[in-house]
């Protein structure tokens, strides 16, 4: 799978996951999104086959259903729990291996999951 970190997540989860677990994941600060509303950035991950990993769970569940019911591309959503903080990068980042290794098929469209915390 190809990860997208949100704009309330760090870049650092995003280059752990890269140079710890050689997984495809980028932030949206790093690639020049910071500021973009929640649905461009929903539309972008799925242009690039991107799953959206976020703590903004209501808003992007909102947006889920919405791409659903408008039949609109969507790659799948990865809520980040409250019990792993957002500074916490290994620990996101270790979480996103995680749930890499454990859905080695990826998330079918319009999915909505959770992140665990652990290795």
């Amino acid at each position: 799978m190809k990860y997208l970190l949100d704009e309330h997540l760090s870049a650092v989860s995003a280059r752990i996951c890269r140079e710890r677990f050689g997984l495809d994941a980028s932030g949206v600060d790093e690639l020049g999104r910071k500021g973009r509303t929640d649905e461009e950035q929903l539309e972008f991950a799925a242009a690039e086959g991107r799953v959206i990993v976020t703590e903004d769970r209501g808003d992007f569940g909102d947006l889920t259903r919405r791409f659903f019911e408008e039949r609109r591309p969507h790659a799948g959503v990865l809520c980040v729990p409250n019990s792993l903080p957002a500074d916490d990068f290994a620990g996101i980042a270790t979480a996103i291996a995680r749930y890499d290794r454990e859905h080695p098929a990826g998330m079918a469209p319009y999915m909505v999951d959770w992140l665990r915390r652990g290795a």
